[in-house]
């Protein structure tokens, strides 16, 4: 089954030290199996980091795993973070459509990564069926129409909407998800979508390697994504 992992790298320049968090999807049929697909992808992307950045470039380890729903095709779930007992406020301020089409040309062609943002229940439902819901869905956009417009309706389908429900601890209708906007939208990372290509990619200086080592021994349980209820 289809599932989401994030690698940490250490890269060096003459002058910085950087440390890389990508994100990947991979098919793996238990957690060992993870871990050893992880392994390899890490040591293939290295060598590829290295020589596109001209950079020396090392594989530290599998930083985080994450349940991901397909096919890789426009409407697969990247992940998604959930946060429960909270009001119809999102925690996180939201691009407005102006942020968002200075991001995006009126046809873009070609896959983005887009941080949906949904809310569930009310002030009036009980505290432990309020949640605000962050999900990254795959967009694979054609350049025919507007791409905003593209990613709103495909956030917004019963499709994706129901991926997203089929592994929420509660049992929700897609129905109960209000999408209320996006944090981001981005192009995929790598040329082109596919198992074993990076989908984002976030790259942050540091001033010692022990500070980046650190970001391994984070209280982070990996876990296998469970198959779909």
């Amino acid at each position: 089954m289809l599932a989401g992992i994030t690698l940490l790298f250490k890269c060096r320049s003459r002058s910085a030290l950087l440390g890389m968090l990508n994100d990947y999807v991979v098919s793996a049929t238990s957690l060992r199996d993870l871990k050893r697909r992880a392994v390899n992808l890490g040591k293939t992307e290295s060598h590829r980091i290295a020589i596109d950045t001209n950079m020396s470039c090392e594989y530290l380890g599998l930083y985080d795993t994450y349940y991901v729903c397909g096919p890789l095709k426009s409407g697969a779930l990247l992940g998604y973070t959930s946060t429960w007992g909270v009001k119809r406020k999102t925690p996180r301020q939201l691009m407005n459509e102006i942020q968002l089409r200075r991001v995006l040309s009126e046809r873009s062609e070609g896959p983005y990564v887009v941080d949906a943002v949904y809310v569930l229940g009310s002030e009036k439902s009980s505290k432990l069926k309020r949640g605000t819901i962050e999900a990254a869905l795959l967009v694979e956009h054609d350049g025919k129409k507007n791409t905003f417009e593209v990613a709103s309706r495909l956030a917004n389908s019963p499709r994706v909407k129901r991926k997203i429900t089929r592994d929420l601890r509660l049992q929700v209708s897609p129905a109960e998800l209000e999408l209320i906007g996006f944090l981001n939208i981005r192009r995929w990372a790598s040329s082109s979508v596919g198992l074993g290509s990076s989908f984002k990619c976030n790259v942050k200086n540091y001033a010692k390697e022990s500070m980046l080592s650190r970001l391994l021994h984070e209280k982070k349980k990996l876990v296998f994504p469970k198959p779909l209820r």
